[in-house]
């Protein structure tokens, strides 16, 4: 698994560093800013959602809860 998704990293990272880009990759970078940006934004979504089953787990009584 690893290894297929640095392979396809490497396929997208041609398409993203772009050689007409060069020595600044600057539209490179600014993609990857985003890339980085749009993954936190989704990580904390996903905190609160594990914040929101779990807060419901506790009021039910339930024996299991999502890892925060």
């Amino acid at each position: 698994m690893w290894v297929m998704c640095a392979i396809a990293g490497l396929m997208a990272g041609t398409q993203i560093f772009r050689a007409e880009d060069s020595p600044d990759y600057h539209t490179g970078l600014l993609i990857m800013i985003a890339l980085v940006g749009a993954g936190l934004v989704m990580a904390v979504l996903q905190e609160i959602v594990y914040y929101i089953h779990n807060s419901r787990a506790r009021t039910r009584n339930d024996d299991w809860f999502y890892v925060l």
